[in-house]
């Protein structure tokens, strides 16, 4: 559901507003690039943390919760129970054997986590691509409610590019 800040109009004027600003700081040298940053600066800022939560916790999850498990695991099963000339079969019987509930629990903990480390990384990716998607959405209302704003105003609407228009001096 939009918000009320969601509106074309009001980014309209909120991005006329900030390019104002810019031209009378920078006079006749003010960026567009410069306006549409300020004007989704925070914004991207936030998503940028949270693709960086979602890297962090896709990489904690393997290098860290997968070698407790194994490391677990090893533990468990005796360094003399495993010899150089047992065969393979000697070793799964040795495992199974040696496997006790506990060494499980613990291992099922683990993975559990892991599980909840993945979970968490898909979680904050999707908040970056909502937050990047009303962004772009919120830049893009903005944009066309201010052109159609300006080219209103202008009477050579027929003769000049749409950059021009958004950069013409119109009385707003």
């Amino acid at each position: 559901m939009p918000t009320y800040n969601d509106r074309a109009d009001r980014n309209g004027i909120r991005l006329l507003g900030i390019y104002k600003d810019e031209k009378q700081t920078r006079g006749k040298h003010g960026s567009m690039m410069k306006v549409a940053w300020n004007f989704c600066k925070t914004r991207v800022i936030i998503a940028s943390f949270f693709y960086t939560l979602s890297i962090l916790f896709a990489l904690v999850g393997p290098v860290v919760f997968l070698k407790l498990t194994l490391d677990s695991l090893e533990k468990e099963t005796s360094q003399d129970a495993i010899k150089t000339n047992a065969t393979i079969i000697d070793m799964f019987k040795i495992l199974d054997f040696k496997f006790n509930f506990y060494a499980r629990l613990e291992c099922f903990y683990y993975m559990l986590a892991f599980c909840v480390c993945l979970f968490t990384s898909k979680v904050f990716a999707s908040i970056t691509n909502w937050l990047n998607l009303r962004t772009s959405i919120r830049l893009r209302s903005g944009v066309l409610s201010a052109i159609f704003r300006k080219s209103i105003k202008s009477s050579m609407v027929n003769m000049i590019s749409t950059h021009q228009i958004l950069t013409e001096d119109v009385d707003s």
